[in-house]
């Protein structure tokens, strides 16, 4: 799975849908550039590492009838 950008919150949205779970929707919201934790990619590159990490993060909002 390395270099292919898996949408991770579609898939959990749908798990969620097929567990009962109404999905109210997915947000996306921009993360603090001294606060990431994640690595994006392991493949080297000219980037600092802080850089390689995760700028976003989404955020599913669900609502159990």
């Amino acid at each position: 799975m390395r270099g292919l950008d898996v949408q991770t919150h579609r898939c959990l949205a749908d798990i969620a849908d097929q567990s009962g779970f109404d999905v109210v929707g997915i947000g996306t919201r921009k993360l603090d550039r001294n606060r990431r934790m994640m690595p994006v990619s392991r493949i080297a590159n000219s980037e600092p590492g802080i850089e390689r990490r995760m700028h976003n993060e989404h955020v599913i909002g669900l609502w159990k009838p």
